[in-house]
């Protein structure tokens, strides 16, 4: 009776392991997660873990390039509304130079050409990103990884005042400077709105590799999944069959000895 008890117990043993084992792999199944805790495997639960710090870090990288080049954009649009103005403002001073026109003449033009340098000014102080001017000689440096960082070129605008009734000739040559300067700002925005771009590119290619290489690493082979869980189901449907034998069997010995 001994040997057909612990025959029985071991059936009940091995059938409580089986049904672990498959549920186990159902939990893997249902989440497609080859590792689903640390007892799984962990050595590749601790790679796991490193790769996906990686990818995050990687990826604010990549979202502060993209703030980056919005701020870029943010600068040449103002730039280019300024570079605009300064245009009508040498024309409205060439006009004036050559003593054409009457004074009442130039006054009207002075009126433009000062409305013309306040909307200069306004756009200046609109030109902001995250409550931080950006046509001033703040620098700002954008970070996106370890020892990587893209200064974002600065260039203070300064406002062009001049009187077109007495000083249009040197009025004239205050804004070309100014249009000079504005024209070669715009000129290292763009060639930095480049880099980010670039920079950008490099990132988002760095994280889909390493979100490969989390994939190989974490992911359920199915097929493989579906095989095991079927190899447990047929050990499972074994040892309660054994187990069914052997109630039986206790059950003839029983009767017999009583």
């Amino acid at each position: 009776m001994a040997g057909i008890e612990n025959s029985i117990l071991d059936s009940a043993s091995e059938i409580s392991s089986a049904f672990r084992r498959i549920q186990e792999w159902v939990q893997r199944i249902t989440s497609g997660q080859r590792i689903a805790s640390a007892k799984d495997d962990p050595a590749g639960l601790g790679i796991r873990e490193e790769l996906r710090a990686s990818i995050a870090e990687i990826r604010q990288g990549s979202n502060n390039l993209t703030d980056g080049l919005s701020i870029v954009q943010t600068a040449d649009s103002a730039a280019s509304q300024i570079h605009t103005n300064l245009v009508r403002m040498k024309e409205l001073a060439t006009q004036a130079s050559t003593g054409t026109f009457s004074v009442e003449q130039k006054q009207i033009m002075q009126n433009e050409f000062n409305h013309l340098a306040s909307e200069n000014e306004q756009i200046v102080r609109d030109a902001t990103f995250n409550g931080i001017p950006i046509l001033s000689n703040q620098n700002i440096g954008i970070h996106y990884g370890k020892n990587e960082s893209i200064m974002i070129p600065t260039q203070p605008i300064d406002s062009v005042q001049g009187d077109l009734l007495s000083e249009s000739i040197r009025t004239s040559e205050m804004i070309e400077t100014a249009i000079q300067k504005i024209s070669s700002y715009r000129g290292s925005l763009g060639s930095t709105g480049h880099r980010f771009e670039k920079a950008a590119e490099v990132k988002d290619m760095e994280a889909e590799n390493l979100i490969q290489a989390e994939s190989r690493i974490s992911d359920l082979d199915m097929a493989q999944a579906a095989a095991s869980k079927l190899s447990q189901d047929i050990i499972t449907q074994s040892a309660l069959a054994s187990q069914v034998h052997a109630d039986s069997f206790a059950e003839v010995i029983l009767k017999i000895l009583g």
